[in-house]
């Protein structure tokens, strides 16, 4: 071969190294779920690879695949000596691509002749879809609760069916429809601007739930592939209130970058929902659309993390994760994000960073232009060929970086920065080169942004509180506030004043916020003060102000003393009643607050023994044991109103308690008693008089002391009557004579209580024979007898009652002028009150002061005993009646009545051993009857 013409191949062969040092790129597609083997093309005759080589190297020519470590090349076949590409297995688009709008599977064959490297073809395989998912909903059955009061057109939210094949075509687009037709109830799908659609149930007419309080729909879910794929939703419709908030993402699609060797449990991203509802409908939980096999996601934080070793992919992995919110009807939304799996290299590449300051961080004035200069950035990569080949980045919107050359940056600002938002900035530079796997480094640096005097001062709280105890020394101190600014220097001086109106009450320290109050305070005037304090900056240009506002609570100290509602607490309780009964409540007010304001109740310690009242510290008064109104009917004594203060404060009010009568006294009769039980009446009373009184009291008051008198059936006869209010026993008719003889009657006392109590008596009417001067006509000697007796008998007392009045006189004398000394006609009195043991009183008159019974359960009866003499010489045939009682025990004075025969005291019961007897005189008649005791009336 001549010379020139072997040149010319040799440039022809480096033209075609230097071809071939390229990459050949071809595409095919292949429908998934297709059965093997199917032939996807020829990769020598479809790339023309040998019309790009010479013919000495088309011999022997090989063919492999590469990138035999991604898992996906398993489902291919390559010839190894003809090139041609077969589908070995079944794809699986969603299972390869999840629901990717494309789904490119790249293979590098690489192409070598003789054991010698040729060039590399990048194949990409397109795997179509086929619909081979139906529609599927989250969820078998939902339930939408639907307010009766809805209007028509108002929708409803209800979740939608997701679809497994392919993003953006038919297959997974989905059609829906009710089963069955409804008038009530129609669909309204809205697009959203995720792309996704919002399925909403439409209310086409008004519901009632009185008519009908629950619906059950189907909605129907069909795709539109060939053929259509559906599944239904039961909708199970509740006529109630109905959440209107679904919950929203905070960014419609999420990147997370993890590397391939990451650790399991690893949290690679967290999403994060918010829902404008309350309570269980703005609760947000998380879900997977799919199951996953690599990630799982905390349903309450909505971290994800890793559960298994990841495996690189070069495109990302597309998570679709739902939110809900617990409300009914259940509201949802979706978000994306993509997982992004860094491959793994054996070097990293190494940053120098180099600063254009002599410290320790790069400087920046703020509000500089865009693009000024921050730093420089170089780096290298000890690796060679792609994993040498780095690229860097950094994380900031504030900067950005400028590639100079291929391993040389510089670090410019990319907006103006305000100091006040952020002072430093740390700027993270990432390299990643582009071995397989790749490997990546970061390094940091701190900007710090020069300040210029752009900003007023803010408080560390809009509002501040404080507390002060009422009665305060002035100078007291109240609170602390604290402002900042963010500039620097006197910039960020601050001090601090008061505002005019309240310069008075408080003062501020001006440089450390301390506020001190200027004047006392009384919580119960006034138990909180508002005011403002300003801080100002110290800037020489301009200065700035702000101002914050102070709530000043003031405490309350114990400075006031119970009041009682009540100067007087007036109760009543029924005697007899049970120990621990209720009396009524105490009631008293103290204008402190918490304890200073909590009041007990107490008796004073010198009553607390001897009262038989219990107070307990919430004021309830109750008694501590039965009371008797018998002995006590009333009780008057103090209580004390105690705040729990330190020191405590007290107040008094009175208490004053009736005790209320209960019958629980029987009737005590007085007379008849036993012994003493017998009245004589003559034949000759005349019908309608009184021939004796039953007399007897009863110790309770009201009805039920008040006594009602009768006779037993038993003993009743057509002789006597009682009246039932006095006691009195009358004569009914004119005695006869087959009415002369004893009269047994028993007598029943009873009160008038609601449950009477009765006492009963026996007494005897003796009803005699009287005889009259027309009966008895005796003899001359008879009468002559009958002179005789009465004169001595007159004779015998003439001479005692001369000598009574002759020793009275000299004794009287004896005792000389201051005594003095009985005249004619003068009448002497002597009164005596006489005190009987109970059961044997003395009756009183009607009008007569009743038994009064004193601490030892006796009973006085008050009787008036008087003796009266009369001096008159001329009248001394009068006649007199004298008592004369033998009765040592009970001894009862002589008395001279008058004329009128009336008695102070009516009747005197007699012990067994007494004698007590009458003499009646009537010089008119000249008859002397001897009268025994019962007849003194």
């Amino acid at each position: 071969m001549p010379k020139m013409a072997k040149t010319v191949v040799r440039i022809l062969l480096l033209f075609s190294t230097l071809t071939l040092s390229g990459c050949i790129d071809l595409s095919y597609s292949v429908q998934e779920e297709q059965t093997p083997p199917v032939i996807l093309g020829n990769v020598e005759t479809d790339s023309s690879v040998l019309s790009l080589i010479d013919t000495d190297q088309q011999q022997n020519l090989k063919y492999s695949i590469l990138n035999t470590a991604e898992g996906f090349t398993t489902n291919f076949d390559l010839e190894v000596n003809t090139g041609l590409l077969k589908l070995g297995k079944k794809l699986d688009r969603e299972a390869l691509c999840n629901s990717a709008v494309t789904c490119v599977l790249q293979l590098s064959i690489a192409v070598a002749s003789s054991d010698k490297f040729i060039t590399s073809i990048k194949v990409n395989v397109t795997v179509l879809d086929t619909n081979d998912h139906r529609p599927v909903f989250s969820r078998s059955s939902i339930s939408v609760p639907i307010s009766e009061r809805s209007s028509v057109n108002l929708t409803f939210p209800i979740i939608g069916a997701t679809d497994r094949d392919a993003v953006g075509l038919n297959n997974s687009k989905i059609l829906y429809d009710i089963y069955p037709n409804s008038e009530t109830f129609g669909l309204k799908l809205v697009s959203s601007s995720q792309g996704s659609t919002d399925i909403n149930l439409i209310l086409k007419q008004t519901v009632d739930r009185e008519k009908l309080d629950h619906y059950q729909i189907y909605v129907v879910a069909t795709d539109r592939g060939i053929p259509p794929l559906s599944s239904s939703l039961t909708v199970d419709i509740t006529v109630e209130d109905y959440n209107d908030n679904k919950p929203v993402f905070t960014q419609n699609r999420y990147n997370a970058t993890v590397r391939e060797d990451v650790a399991v449990d690893t949290v690679i991203e967290i999403v994060v929902a918010s829902d404008l509802d309350a309570a269980d409908n703005g609760k947000v939980k998380y879900e997977f659309t799919f199951p996953q096999t690599l990630f799982k996601l905390n349903e309450e934080s909505g971290e994800i993390s890793v559960i298994q070793q990841l495996t690189y992919s070069a495109a990302p992995m597309e998570l679709s994760v739902r939110a809900y919110d617990l409300g009914t009807p259940q509201q949802t939304s979706l978000t994306m994000v993509d997982v992004h799996i860094i491959d793994i290299n054996n070097h990293d590449p190494e940053i120098n960073i180099r600063l254009l300051s002599t410290s320790s961080s790069a400087t920046v004035e703020e509000n500089s232009n865009i693009g000024t200069l921050v730093a420089y950035v170089s780096v290298q990569d000890k690796d060679s060929s792609n994993n040498g080949k780095v690229n860097c980045s950094i994380k900031s919107s504030k900067f950005s970086l400028l590639r100079i050359s291929n391993s040389e940056y510089t670090v410019v600002t990319a907006e103006q920065l305000d100091r006040e938002e952020k002072i430093e900035y740390v700027i993270t530079v990432v390299c990643e080169d582009n071995g397989q796997p790749r490997r990546n480094h970061s390094a940091s640096f701190i900007v710090e942004v020069l300040d210029k005097n752009d900003n007023m001062p803010i408080f560390m709280q809009s509002v501040y509180y404080g507390n002060l105890t009422e009665n305060n020394e002035a100078g007291k101190m109240v609170t602390r506030v604290s402002a900042s600014d963010m500039d620097q220097g006197v910039n960020a001086e601050v001090r601090y004043f008061v505002e005019r109106d309240f310069a008075d009450m408080f003062y501020v320290e001006p440089t450390s916020g301390v506020i001190k109050a200027n004047v006392r305070f009384d919580r119960e005037q006034v138990s909180e003060v508002k005011f403002k304090v300003l801080a100002m900056d110290s800037g020489e240009d301009i200065q700035y102000t702000s101002n914050t506002t102070v709530i000043l609570t003031i405490i309350d100290d114990n400075d006031e003393y119970p009041v009682f509602t009540q100067t007087k607490f007036n109760f009543s309780i029924t005697e007899n009643k049970n120990a621990d009964t209720l009396l009524g409540n105490l009631s008293a007010t103290d204008k402190d607050i918490g304890m200073n304001g909590q009041v007990t109740y107490s008796l004073p310690s010198q009553h607390q023994m001897t009262l038989p009242f219990v107070v307990f510290p919430n004021g309830t008064v109750k008694s501590n044991r039965p009371l008797n109104r018998e002995l006590k009917s009333s009780y008057d004594f103090i209580v004390m109103a105690t705040d729990r203060g330190v020191p405590a404060l007290s107040s008094t009010a009175k208490v004053s308690v009736l005790v209320l009568d209960e019958n629980d006294n029987y009737p005590q009769i007085i007379y008849p008693v036993k012994n003493n039980g017998t009245v004589t009446v003559s034949h000759l009373t005349p019908p309608g008089n009184e021939v004796t009184k039953i007399d007897a009291y009863d110790l309770d008051e009201g009805r039920n002391g008040a006594l009602v008198f009768s006779m037993s059936p038993s003993s009743a006869n057509e002789l006597f009557y009682i009246e039932e209010t006095s006691g009195k026993i009358y004569l009914a008719k004119e005695i006869r004579k087959e009415d002369i003889k004893d009269y047994n009657l028993m007598i029943e006392v009873s009160d008038k209580g609601i449950v009477p109590k009765k006492s009963g008596a026996d007494i005897t009417l003796r009803v005699e024979f009287t005889v009259t001067e027309e009966t008895s006509q005796p003899g001359i000697g008879q009468n002559v007898l009958i002179a005789i007796t009465i004169a001595c008998v007159t004779i015998v007392l003439s001479l005692a009652i001369l000598v009574t009045i002759f020793l009275i006189r000299r004794a009287d004398s004896s005792k000389g002028s201051g005594r003095g000394s009985l005249t004619e006609h003068e009448e002497v009195k002597v009164t005596e009150t006489l005190h009987i043991p109970p059961k044997k009183p003395c009756l009183a008159r009607e009008g007569a002061r009743p038994p009064l019974p004193d601490n030892n359960n006796s009973v006085h009866y008050e009787v008036k005993k008087e003796v009266s003499f009369s001096m008159d010489d001329h009248d001394h045939r009068d006649s007199g009646i004298f008592m004369i009682a033998n009765d040592h025990s009970s001894p009862v004075p002589m008395t001279k009545l008058s004329k009128t025969r009336q008695l102070q005291c009516h009747r005197i019961p007699m012990s067994t051993n007494s004698t007590l007897g009458i003499v009646q005189t009537d010089t008119r008649k000249g008859l002397v009857n001897k009268l025994g005791h019962e007849s003194i009336v």
